[in-house]
């Protein structure tokens, strides 16, 4: 993920991370539904808070243990 500099032009950095943010989220759907996959995104925004996807917390949770049960 490109990280973004600048001269402290908060307006700037949270408008791209927003478009870049739909765009991930997009994409991640579009995976999920092309390929019959179960798919979490995780954010961290400018300020530091993070943001899932899908919003949903508990299937979030549920990929998460899924992929971490095939790292064991």
């Amino acid at each position: 993920m490109t990280t973004l500099r600048g001269n402290g032009a908060k307006p700037m950095k949270n408008k791209s991370y927003e478009e870049r943010k739909q765009t991930l989220k997009k994409k991640a759907s579009e995976l999920a539904t092309l390929c019959d996959v179960p798919v979490c995104l995780v954010c961290v925004n400018p300020d530091g808070t993070t943001e899932t996807w899908p919003e949903e917390e508990a299937r979030v949770v549920d990929v998460l243990m899924a992929y971490k049960a095939q790292l064991i």
